[in-house]
């Protein structure tokens, strides 16, 4: 079940934080549907400042609105960082994802399997980063790039905003699950944290 809890509430039922309490009056004896008396508001008293404090509350309200500016520009950095970490994080973990399961459609298949760069799907021409997502495919006639006859298996969109993926290469795993091409390291890199991930690709 859900509990709704409402803090700043005391036992008489008043709300600590100045809100307006009802009070009920007693139900009267020969009409016991009816209440004698009307609802009635206590309206709470809010102190009055003493003559003279008025200047020592604006200062201070300045000076926590300064550190607020402060704590502000501090946190917007490490904001901006932590966005930036998880879209690395993200972005490797997808491509991980799909290197296993070129791997495995490799061995299940029977077939040579390859993922490059792929901007435009079915395609591998993916320039020198990969920025417009890669392709995960049949390659049919073993020839380790895109061409007629070949099936796509599964595509992936453009990389984030200041993310790259090095080098363009294309990775292909042959019947056996081996990496066709030998042993390769890719290298997914964020410019604007300055913080990158190696994947290695082995031929075993």
């Amino acid at each position: 079940p859900i509990h709704v809890h409402h803090a700043g509430m005391h036992a008489g039922g008043n709300d600590l934080c100045g809100a307006v309490s009802i009070e009920v009056g007693r139900r009267h004896p020969n009409h016991p549907r009816y209440l004698r008396q009307p609802l009635r508001q206590a309206v709470p008293a809010f102190p009055v400042p003493a003559v003279g404090a008025w200047p020592s509350i604006l200062v201070g309200w300045r000076a926590t609105s300064a550190q607020q500016q402060v704590i502000a520009a501090i946190a917007v950095p490490s904001m901006s960082t932590f966005m930036e970490s998880n879209r690395l994080t993200a972005l490797t973990n997808d491509l991980i994802g799909d290197i296993n399961l070129a791997r495995s459609e490799a061995i299940k298949r029977g077939v040579q399997i390859a993922i490059c760069g792929s901007p435009t799907s079915p395609s591998c021409a993916g320039g020198a980063n990969w920025h417009g997502g890669w392709l995960v495919f049949i390659d049919a006639d073993n020839n380790g790039a895109w061409s007629a006859g070949d099936i796509e298996i599964k595509p992936h969109e453009a990389v984030p905003l200041n993310s790259t993926i090095t080098p363009a290469t294309t990775l292909v795993f042959n019947r056996q699950g081996g990496s066709a091409i030998g042993s390769i390291t890719y290298t997914v890199c964020n410019s604007k944290n300055k913080k990158k991930r190696d994947i290695d690709i082995n031929t075993v």
